[in-house]
């Protein structure tokens, strides 16, 4: 189930593995040639990694907190949310209209996931409670819970799943995927290579490899056959096949959900800042300049 979340971290890993020898080694190295990566949010602050993905509003919060040579973006991996609305019916022509009356499970509260939805629902005019003409947004299941949780419950008709997931269950004839929040959205930055300001200023030849890296694993990938990829990715998702797994390669490039040219553009950091804001974790904006530095990403691009 956690696995579902990390499938576009893991298609990039393993190209990375593939096409560049890349090398992920242990906190105690000194050899900053070997980049350590690491997916824990908070990693980065402690001095554990080298390089973290997360989400970028991990970065606006440590801004806004004031910490010490706070880590900054330099490089985004997607543009959008990656997640898919799923339904327990077949709705070929499904709008957000047929939310209303009805119950998703969107993720956890204060996660990225949750918060774009709310932001979805409510800029599209809609309400979010429990009353016939509104929607309820379910904030209360752990993410790893999602899919049994929403399947045992005859009541609640919708959830949002991540590839391969949302594919597993559909083929199962569990459920359909009716949208994909990514189109929904727009363009939002979900998931971002950030580090330590030091760090950037002195590892940035590591830090660029690192970049070329990300831009040769995505190469591979939208030049490839799906099912070459999906055969590289196999070892890492034991209970998918690679037709499973094909088909949520094709699912995430249809809606370009990975960056192409690795930066995080002003008008897409805006978003994300109109999302937090919506969601009332922020009572105010971080700057673009405070948080992004796409220096080495146009380098790369």
């Amino acid at each position: 189930m956690k696995k579902m979340k990390k499938f576009g971290i893991v298609v990039l890993a393993c190209m990375m593995l593939i096409c560049c020898g890349i090398s992920f080694v242990g906190c105690s190295s000194k050899d900053y040639n070997k980049i350590e990566l690491n997916e824990v949010t908070h990693s980065i602050l402690t001095g554990s990694a080298d390089i973290i993905l997360a989400g970028p509003e991990t970065v606006v919060y440590t801004n806004q907190e004031g910490v010490k040579d706070a880590p900054v973006v330099f490089g985004q991996l997607t543009h959008c949310d990656g997640s898919f609305i799923v339904s327990k019916e077949n709705e070929e022509d499904f709008t957000l209209e047929n939310l209303v009356g009805e119950t998703i499970i969107g993720g956890r509260k204060g996660g990225l996931p949750a918060m774009t939805l709310q932001y979805i629902i409510e800029n599209n005019g809609f309400k979010i409670g429990t009353e016939n003409d509104e929607i309820n947004l379910r904030t209360d299941v752990a993410f790893n819970l999602t899919a049994s949780v929403w399947e045992a419950e005859t009541d609640t008709k919708y959830c949002t799943l991540f590839e391969p997931t949302a594919t597993n269950v559909q083929n199962q004839g569990k459920g359909y995927i009716v949208s994909s929040l990514g189109t929904l959205s727009g363009s939002i930055p979900y998931t971002c290579f950030a580090t330590k300001s030091s760090y950037l200023k002195e590892h940035s030849v590591q830090a660029e490899k690192f970049l070329r890296a990300i831009k040769k694993a995505y190469n591979y990938i939208a030049t490839n056959d799906a099912l070459v990829v999906a055969q590289a990715l196999k070892p890492s998702f034991d209970g998918n096949t690679k037709e499973e797994l094909a088909t949520a390669v094709k699912q995430y490039l249809a809606i370009q959900a990975w960056s192409q040219d690795l930066t995080l553009s002003e008008e897409s950091f805006e978003n994300l800042m109109n999302v937090m804001l919506n969601a009332k974790v922020i009572k105010e904006k971080s700057a673009w300049k405070d948080i992004v530095d796409n220096t080495l990403a146009k380098k790369v691009a």
